[in-house]
């Protein structure tokens, strides 16, 4: 009975040693409070680097993705994870789903900028820096983009995906020298009305390998421009220059 005893302890001591060396067995459990619910960031985290998705850029040109595979998601943490002390893991996401490749992007290393194929994200890529090299791509402000020449500027319908406008070089120097002489709007109330708020992202390409957007919300009444470091109170002519489609007052009942 003594040497069943030893054998049943050896067996279990080694079940845990196994279940310690998975990343996430008992040393690192997936699930704690019930139906907890965590607020993931936008993340993928390989074996070298943690990254996160960048808010506010696009890949200005979709061959710039090379087909070099720098790794692969293989845990959803948002679909399985309700512990909040579950420890993040090389192959780890929240967003991205299992069996979905990070490539590398021509002219950043890996450990900076990685990419992923998203048909929801404009010139489809979702885009991800490092956190070691994520300031310098995410403290970005419009006057600092205004100062240099813009290949291309486009529109686009947060809501539907779906491209508003598309400006040349020319059209996008005459958009750029409007949105700078918009008024600072830092006390902006919404108006109280039953239409909804159209937002737009606006994306401004320089030929840079990244384009940068920023969110012009047409209110009914006004249009805002979100340049990074304020608000700015939009000339209402920019409306019918750009064509922008007018909001039909839906009255009050």
């Amino acid at each position: 009975m003594t040497i069943s005893l030893k054998k049943l302890s050896m067996l279990m001591l080694g079940m845990l040693i196994l279940c310690s060396c998975d990343s996430r067995g008992l040393a690192n459990p997936t699930k704690g409070v019930h139906q907890a619910s965590i607020d993931w960031v936008d993340f993928v985290k390989l074996q070298d680097n943690q990254y996160q998705g960048l808010y506010n850029a696009v890949i200005g040109d979709p061959s710039l993705v090379t087909e070099k595979v720098v790794g692969e998601v293989e845990f959803n943490v948002a679909k399985t994870v309700t512990n909040p002390s579950y420890r993040i893991q090389p192959g780890d996401a929240s967003y991205l789903d299992i069996g979905i490749k990070l490539y590398e992007v021509e002219g950043f290393e890996p450990n900076e900028l990685i990419a992923a194929a998203d048909e929801y994200s404009i010139n489809g890529y979702r885009l991800y820096s490092s956190d070691d090299h994520r300031d310098k791509m995410t403290r970005i402000y419009f006057d600092d983009i205004a100062k240099h020449e813009m290949k291309k500027i486009e529109w686009y319908d947060i809501e539907s995906r779906e491209l508003a406008v598309s400006l040349d070089a020319e059209e996008s120097k005459k958009l750029i020298e409007k949105l700078l002489a918009g008024t600072p709007k830092d006390d902006y109330i919404p108006p109280q009305t039953c239409l909804e708020p159209t937002n737009y992202q606006v994306v401004f390409y320089s030929g840079d390998p990244l384009g940068y957007f920023f969110t012009l919300v047409d209110d009914g009444e006004q249009l805002l421009f979100h340049s990074g470091d304020a608000i700015r109170l939009i000339d209402d002519s920019i409306r019918d220059w750009l064509q922008l489609p007018q909001q039909v007052d839906c009255g009050v009942e």
